[in-house]
């Protein structure tokens, strides 16, 4: 049976630019809704924190200079027997600047 083969080299994968994000709660459950029906999709963000407290700005707006951004690919975890446990951050990537998505 190929289904277990594709499963495991397919990922379809989208970038959400407010999945994460203050004011969003209803969309972000939604997206983790879709990745833990569709084990085959994952999720790209582009987010930033303050540099010096390493955290989001309070007011979310972001300083020339004061600021990191970075990628973030998030998708499902499951367990042995397949179940879908939660939402996990696979990779995290520092950017050179403002991410333009």
């Amino acid at each position: 049976d190929i289904e277990p083969l594709v499963a495991a080299k397919y990922n379809h994968l989208v970038c959400a630019q407010v999945y994460g994000s203050e004011g969003n709660q209803e969309k972000d459950d939604q997206m983790d809704e879709l990745l833990m029906t569709f084990p085959h999709m994952s999720i790209v963000t582009a987010h930033f924190e303050d540099e010096d407290e390493r955290t989001i700005p309070e007011d979310g707006i972001a300083r020339p200079g004061g600021v990191r951004w970075y990628m973030t690919h998030r998708r499902a975890a499951f367990d042995a027997r397949g179940a879908p446990v939660g939402i996990v951050s696979s990779h995290r990537i520092r950017l050179p600047g403002h991410a333009i998505v």
